[in-house]
């Protein structure tokens, strides 16, 4: 518990793309209150990565599909980025799951 106890929040930032003026976005998902080592907790950690990350990347806009395909890349790197920052690996298996379910629904 003594890892997963300590960790209050997740800090992750992305550079802007290269050649882009954009300032760097940076989000906070916070899993404090989290147990990180069962299966609901996991779960609500990628949630809440998810949602911050449509935070900061914008959400979809089906009306704009030319502006989609950057913010989808924006929110797959950081919602990545928090993943890996958890250093959990049921976080990890549920991101990995979800992806592949992603995949397959598109393919």
């Amino acid at each position: 518990m003594g890892r997963v106890a300590a960790l209050a929040s997740i800090l992750i930032v992305l550079g802007a793309a290269e050649g882009a003026q954009a300032a760097p976005r940076a989000m906070v998902v916070k899993v404090s209150d989290l147990n990180l080592a069962t299966a609901s907790g996991a779960a609500v950690a990628l949630e809440r990565a998810k949602i911050a990350a449509a935070r900061v990347c914008g959400r979809r806009d089906f009306r704009r599909q030319v502006l989609e395909f950057p913010n989808a890349r924006c929110r797959a790197q950081l919602v990545q980025k928090a993943v890996d920052a958890m250093n959990a690996p049921l976080v990890r298996d549920f991101h990995n799951a979800t992806e592949i379910a992603a995949i397959g629904a598109r393919g």
